[in-house]
């Protein structure tokens, strides 16, 4: 449950922090990608369990960035690997590693 918090906390400051790049508004992104404000919302304050690929798909043909999804770390069957940012936009490449 802890990893799952964290790994949603993670994910809307890194949408916050892409949204706020572009410029853009909750509802101005939630337009772009076909939802609601409300959605948006959610997916920022880590409050959203099911976050697809697809949903992060939509993001990245919404704001023009690459969909970037890594596997690090981990040491064999049943270890947790660790959850590495996945958004890249432009020249600037940020990583989230805890």
């Amino acid at each position: 449950m802890y990893i799952s918090v964290v790994r949603n906390s993670l994910l809307g400051q890194k949408i916050i922090q892409l949204r706020s790049q572009f410029g853009l508004t909750q509802k101005e992104l939630a337009r772009r990608m076909r939802t609601s404000q409300q959605a948006i919302s959610r997916l920022e304050r880590g409050e959203y369990n099911g976050c697809t690929l697809r949903t992060l798909s939509k993001l990245a043909r919404a704001t023009g960035t690459e969909l970037i999804i890594d596997f690090r770390g981990g040491s064999g069957p049943g270890t947790h690997g660790r959850w590495v940012g996945f958004i890249q936009g432009g020249k600037n490449r940020s990583e989230q590693t805890p």
